[in-house]
């Protein structure tokens, strides 16, 4: 079973803070960085809750769903 990992989504706060020390981000830019981990984590958490209480295979189909909106919405947005 796919377990959601925060991992992936604490890259940009290390690479804004490394970048931080050779002078090429700001403070407000690191801020930025962190204060987007806000709804980051909380889509992990939601969607491991989610993910416990669906069967395997009515999970995968909500997410292809959601990634088809997601896709279609992006066609729409660049044809206009």
């Amino acid at each position: 079973m796919f377990r959601p990992s925060i991992s992936p989504s604490l890259f940009p706060v290390w690479f804004c803070s490394w970048y931080d020390r050779l002078g090429y981000v700001d403070l407000d830019l690191f801020l930025l960085a962190v204060a987007g981990l806000i709804p980051v984590l909380t889509t992990v958490y939601l969607t491991g809750r989610l993910q416990r209480r669906l069967s395997g295979s009515v999970y995968r189909k909500l997410v292809l769903v959601f990634l088809l909106i997601m896709g279609l919405g992006l066609m729409m947005r660049a044809a206009l």
